[in-house]
């Protein structure tokens, strides 16, 4: 099994020669065990991967304490295969009964979608302890099977099972909606600690109810319970910038300051976030320039700051400036920041430059969001041939998002043509969105096609759809 596994690699790496040299004179298992977790820890799955089908090959045999790291190791790697290879080796040497490797079987075909698998190893565990309930949860919450988890997470409490904080982190993405998330609240604050805390608040920004999360933020520091902690700081710098609420944000950076927090990356490019989309750019600029240490996360949130206030040719000179830094690659997320900037500054010609740089230069395959942002771009060009082209180009099913990017920009441009072309292609994907019948009506009415007008008024009736009011917002000086 493990040779055909072997052949598959090339072991090419220096680290794995290096861990194939110490490992002829020192073949203890402590020492081997320890040498695959530190590669798994620093997320050097491939090595890990490498070192033990070799380690295998040489008679090696290993425990319920490293199945859970290769598992881990395999679950990050794009194929399968060596994880399915793992798993027959566990069932061979009779450890998948032990519950912390089964534990971690689960885990790993959570995250392939194999949920009969998962629920037929839960099923099988003699004695599940939380981790078991938590993994299983977690499971369902990738899958976006949601009922699911509630369902099990119900059945938890029948049976005695007494969640944790780390159970309640998990569960949280199944309350989609904010009734779900008022009923666990109460729960979280009597029997919670610091993580089920940030967890709820992040909650209530993932449903985008961020001012709620304020308030929780501010009744944790008011009942001084627990610490916010970095984690907690940026939950709520989010909430500030999808309210652009600056003065609360200043007022969580004076904390931040006081509490000798401002130094994390993690809380410097929060607040970079904050700053910019508030439209205090200069500020966001100095919070940058004093960092230490910049990630990815920072580049990226300095881009996409100047990115939406049409500043696209700064975006692009910081992009420029962090490629030439050897510290940090462009992400997905980098790649999706400069485009905004060039779709919101109507750079064209720069924005499939870095299109077509993802893949050539990066590795980096483009997302719904990178197409949707490029036919946004040329839309706002005015380039609604070249949209469409680009989307009859795109080498995947189109998702319904890119239709609607183009219908929205058709919509702006008066291009009845397109707009047709657009709209006929969402309701062949079945849209439920009152929004495409909207702007194809409104459309016709700038042409005077009153016929048409009454056509896609009569299917937005037929179909029975809502539109939902338009909600106005004015921050006050008192909020």
């Amino acid at each position: 099994m493990f040779r055909r596994s072997y052949c598959c690699f090339s072991l090419t790496n220096p680290k794995s020669s290096l861990y194939s040299t110490q490992t002829r004179s020192n073949s203890k298992p402590e020492f081997l065990n320890s040498s695959i977790k530190q590669l798994v820890q620093r997320g050097e799955s491939i090595q890990a991967v490498e070192l033990c089908i070799k380690l295998c090959n040489n008679g090696f045999k290993p425990d319920n304490f490293i199945f859970p790291y290769i598992l881990k190791a395999s679950s990050q790697l794009k194929d399968p295969f060596f994880g399915f290879q793992f798993h027959n080796q566990i069932i061979k040497t009779g450890f998948d009964s032990n519950v912390f490797v089964a534990n971690s079987l689960i885990l790993f075909y959570g995250k392939l979608g194999h949920l009969q698998n998962v629920q037929y190893l839960f099923d099988k565990i003699p004695q599940k302890n939380i981790v078991s309930w938590t993994a299983m949860i977690s499971a369902y919450t990738q899958n976006h099977r949601f009922d699911l988890a509630i369902e099990l997470f119900r059945y938890m409490q029948i049976v005695g099972v007494k969640a944790n904080s780390f159970t309640m982190a998990t569960l949280l993405p199944s309350f989609c909606d904010a009734y779900q998330l008022i009923q666990v609240h109460s729960f979280l604050i009597k029997h919670g600690n610091l993580v089920s805390w940030n967890a709820l608040c992040s909650g209530y920004n993932q449903n985008g109810d961020a001012r709620e999360s304020l308030k929780l933020f501010a009744e944790m520091q008011k009942c001084g319970a627990f610490r916010p902690d970095s984690f907690t700081v940026v939950t709520a710098l989010c909430s500030c910038s999808a309210l652009t609420l600056v003065r609360q944000g200043k007022e969580i950076h004076g904390y931040l300051y006081r509490a000798g927090l401002e130094s994390c990356v993690l809380v410097s490019n929060g607040l970079i976030d904050m700053y910019g989309k508030c439209g205090f750019l200069e500020i966001a600029k100095r919070v940058f320039n004093r960092m230490w240490e910049r990630d990815v996360g920072s580049w990226t949130a300095l881009i996409m700051c100047y990115g939406i206030h049409g500043q696209g040719l700064k975006a692009i000179e910081i992009f420029e400036q962090m490629k030439k830094t050897k510290s940090v690659s462009p992400n997905s997320v980098t790649l999706l920041a400069i485009l905004t900037a060039c779709s919101h500054s109507c750079l064209v010609e720069d924005g499939f430059k870095y299109f077509q740089s993802m893949t050539d230069g990066f590795g980096i395959e483009p997302t719904v969001k990178h197409y949707v942002c490029m036919v946004d771009m040329l839309g706002r060009a005015g380039l609604l041939e070249e949209a469409l082209k680009f989307i009859n180009r795109i080498p995947q099913p189109v998702d319904f998002r890119v239709w609607e990017a183009l219908l929205g920009c058709a919509t702006i441009q008066g291009d009845v043509e397109i707009a047709e072309i657009a709209a006929k292609s969402l309701m062949e994907m079945g849209t439920e969105n009152p929004e495409v019948c909207v702007q194809v009506a409104n459309i016709y009415a700038k042409s005077s096609r009153w016929d048409d007008v009454a056509k896609s008024r009569g299917a937005f009736q037929f179909m029975k759809l809502q539109k939902s009011p338009g909600v106005s917002v004015v921050q006050t000086l008192q909020e």
